[in-house]
């Protein structure tokens, strides 16, 4: 039972990634849609990326996926390029939460310390990743006129 009890806290923990990437989902879905010239803006380009990591983020469901955490890893600092300025520091701490989820090889005694040391600050930057996506990457209406 313990170590039934132990998986539920780690996927408890991945979870989040997963909640956050289904909760930015609903937020930025239209965008895909809405970029029909070559010439996307960064702000576009960037809500574009999000969007297909996203979709990455709802497939992670097994922390010993070293492939697809390679992938998540890799995508992540790529956006932490084109994220706007605000937005760097987190991106580099959800990279690193992954690194650190990598790091467990999928052990579940090392998941559930992780989950349980887990430095407040990613939870927040787990907020203002979807929260500037909820801000920025929903003009399905209109709202292509800003220029950073």
């Amino acid at each position: 039972m313990a170590a039934s009890d132990r998986t539920r806290k780690v996927a408890a923990g991945v979870a989040l990634v997963v909640a956050l990437a289904m909760g930015v989902t609903a937020l930025i879905g239209p965008v895909a849609g809405s970029g029909g010239g070559g010439g996307q803006s960064s702000r576009e380009q960037y809500c574009a990326g999000l969007q297909t990591y996203v979709g990455q983020l709802n497939s992670f469901q097994d922390p010993s996926d070293v492939a697809l955490l390679d992938r998540l890893i890799a995508d992540g600092n790529n956006l932490s390029k084109s994220a706007p300025d605000e937005l760097t520091d987190d991106w580099g701490l959800l990279v690193k939460y992954l690194e650190q989820i990598k790091a467990t090889g999928g052990d579940q005694a090392k998941l559930q310390e992780l989950n349980a040391t887990i430095d407040p600050a990613i939870g927040q930057a787990l907020q203002a990743i979807p929260a500037d996506g909820q801000q920025n990457c929903t003009g399905a209406g209109s709202g292509s006129g800003e220029d950073t």
